[in-house]
């Protein structure tokens, strides 16, 4: 069936009035029932369904974009997942998330890098997936978990399922260590205007040197700590991870110094982190 829409605004013309009321046409066709039907309605009516349908004609191409996207996302994990699942469980029992370039030997490494057109890479043991998606390992099969500034990236409802799915793959007295950056430490220095602290992220931090010198100023230094591109969706200190934590099933939670053997050694990374740690309890 073929719906046309009418409205006559040729002010030359007499109005039609229908039932007092002044009106335009919905024009109702199907050819394969010989069936035509014209219909009075308000103007008003076939104004807002003409501005509704010109706004859906101009979302329609992003929103088909965004659907193949997504698919091919989808695809893309499911493919991964499927190589993931056939790894021996051994090679699966230290995992880290997040991994970017800096993988780990004897973990199994995971980060999503969309469109790079890696599933896994097997000299690294690299895995391509979106943790959104779940982590493709059995219930209680893991050691250890490693989180390196990863956690953030992700909504809070997002992170509150990660962290679910974590708890579900560790094994009982399974292990969490998760790094994410000190938001708390660096708002204390810019409030109090801690010139060398602040000077020296000036100095280090990776993202201002996409910015004019000009606007290289300690307001510009936080929001970029903060949002880091705009690619930070959350803001966690040790208080409210704890409690996301706690409400996973996690427990023996504690607030740990940084470790030169697990977490990365780099200098902005040890400056501007904190560290948790967290138990999965026998049931």
């Amino acid at each position: 069936m073929k719906t046309m829409l009418l409205f006559n605004t040729d002010t030359e013309k007499p109005a039609v009035v229908h039932d007092n009321v002044m009106v335009g046409f919905l024009r109702i066709t199907d050819k394969g029932m010989n069936l035509e039907q014209t219909v009075p309605v308000e103007p008003e009516t076939i104004q807002e369904v003409a501005e509704n349908l010109g706004q859906m004609s101009r979302e329609l191409p992003a929103l088909f974009t965004q659907l193949r996207t997504d698919l091919a996302a989808r695809h893309q994990h499911e493919r991964t997942s499927r190589i993931v699942k056939s790894l021996p469980l051994e090679m699966k029992r230290q995992i880290q998330i997040g991994s970017a370039e800096h993988v780990k030997e004897g973990f199994l490494n995971i980060d999503y890098w969309p469109n790079s057109g890696i599933d896994y890479d097997e000299k690294t043991c690299f895995a391509n997936l979106d943790v959104r998606l779940g982590l493709p390992l059995y219930d209680d099969s893991a050691d250890f978990v490693y989180s390196s500034h990863m956690l953030e990236h992700l909504t809070f409802e997002e992170a509150g399922m990660h962290l679910k799915d974590i708890h579900r793959v560790l094994k009982a007295g399974g292990r969490l260590r998760m790094c994410l950056p000190d938001v708390a430490q660096t708002a204390r220095n810019y409030a109090g205007r801690n010139k060398e602290y602040l000077d020296r992220l000036n100095g280090t931090f990776r993202f201002l040197g996409y910015m004019p010198t000009e606007n290289r100023l300690y307001g510009d230094l936080m929001s970029r700590h903060i949002l880091e591109g705009c690619t930070h969706k959350y803001f966690w200190d040790f208080e409210n991870l704890s409690a996301a934590l706690k409400a996973s099933g996690f427990g023996g939670i504690r607030e740990m110094p940084y470790d030169m053997d697990i977490d990365q050694a780099v200098a902005l990374r040890i400056e501007t982190s904190f560290c948790i740690e967290a138990r999965k309890w026998d049931r």
